[in-house]
Parts: C-alpha cells; sequence; structure tokens
C-alpha cells in the first residue's frame, strides 16, 4: 500500500509528484484548505513508499497503485495535478476505472521518448549501480534553473532521494523509457487536461 498525506477538506485534489522526488515537494503547495483537500501520495520506489516495486517494466503499476491507495481512501471524485513523471501517471489514470475529472501536467508532457532520451534511460542504470550518490548530486540541480539560487533546497532534496535504492531509480527510469504516446488521450479529453509549463524548464522545451 502506498503512503501519502491529506490536508483540509472538500473537493479533492490528488498530487503525484516527479521521478527522483517525493511528495514532501508539494507542502509548500497547498490548496486553500477550507475548499479542498489535498493528497499528497509518495510513488512507488519513491520517500515513504520506497519498498513497493513491481517486477516488470512499465507506469502501469504505479497508476494501479495509485488507484488502490484512492478506493482504500473511499475517493473515486477527484482532479489530479501531476508533475513530470507524476504526469505521465496521470495520464494513464485517464483510462482507468476511476479517473480524474481534470488533469493538470505540471511541467510534464504526453509524447513518448525520443531515441536520444531512451538511450539516457539506460545510462542511468549504468551510472546508478556504479555511483547512486553521484547520480542524485548531478540530476537533480538539473530540474532548477539558476540551480546555485537554491542550494539548501536541493540539498534537502539531494538528501531525501539517497534513501531509494539503485534497483528503484533503475526500475522507473525504465518504465518511463518504455511508455507510449498519450496524444490521443490529451485529444480525448482536451476539456480535461491542462499543461502548465516554464519558458526556463531546462528539460522540457515549452
Amino acid at each position: 500500500m502506498l503512503r501519502g498525506k491529506s490536508y483540509g477538506q472538500g473537493r479533492v485534489v490528488v498530487f503525484l509528484h516527479g521521478f527522483l522526488l517525493d511528495s514532501k515537494g508539494w507542502e509548500f503547495f497547498r490548496p486553500d484548505e477550507t475548499r479542498y483537500q489535498s493528497i499528497f501520495i509518495d510513488l512507488p520506489g519513491h520517500g515513504d513508499s520506497k519498498s513497493f516495486l513491481p517486477d516488470s517494466y512499465g507506469l502501469e503499476y504505479y497508476a494501479q497503485a495509485v488507484t488502490n491507495f484512492l478506493l482504500k481512501q473511499g475517493i473515486q471524485t477527484y482532479d489530479l495535478v501531476g508533475h513530470s513523471m507524476g504526469g505521465y501517471i496521470g495520464l494513464r489514470l485517464m483510462q482507468s476505472e476511476t479517473p480524474p475529472e481534470r488533469l493538470i501536467l505540471f511541467h510534464s508532457n504526453h509524447w513518448a521518448d525520443s531515441e536520444e532520451r531512451r538511450k539516457n534511460r539506460d545510462r542511468v542504470g549504468e551510472v546508478v549501480r556504479t555511483n547512486k550518490t553521484l547520480f542524485l548530486r548531478e540530476s537533480i540541480p538539473l530540474l532548477f534553473d539558476q540551480a546555485a539560487l537554491y542550494t539548501p533546497q536541493i540539498k534537502a532534496i539531494v538528501d531525501r532521494a539517497l534513501s531509494m535504492s539503485p534497483e528503484a531509480i533503475i526500475h522507473i527510469a525504465q518504465s518511463m523509457k518504455i511508455r507510449p504516446d498519450r496524444a490521443d488521450i490529451v485529444s480525448k479529453f482536451a476539456e480535461r487536461c491542462w499543461l502548465i509549463q516554464g519558458e526556463q524548464d531546462k528539460l522540457i522545451p515549452l
């Protein structure tokens, strides 16, 4: 069972973090707690859910784990905000038995990995098996524009990510590598999908 925290009451909004991050990254961003119930989930392999990993690659397990978590909480109606990998899982959930009513892709996208990106996912395994700490210290600052301005925040994220096992990091990278293009989902549910993107995002072009 995944781990997560809930704040406030009202319309349910589920927040899914990105690769190498965890639910603590959302805590600065709680909607009005008198109007919304915010649920911050640690995805499999991350944070307090780091012991949960499937045997085979793919994001289907991650999406089903989120569904199971919500159903156990008695939640069937919700909106979802997905950052990066969390957005990929959100797109998969749009095809589930309990899809979000609204999906916000936050610094995320709906396309499949390019060939170059897939090769980079494979390199993750090579580096992580040799030196996980070096990989995290080099990868996480890439999420920030002007990373030197956020040294304490980056250190805190790296310190938390160090608890992830090399197996989890590799499994998640490989699962993202084989995800399909989801343009059809965004097109089919165009009135229910939003994208929030930044001009200074180094990883996803505006």
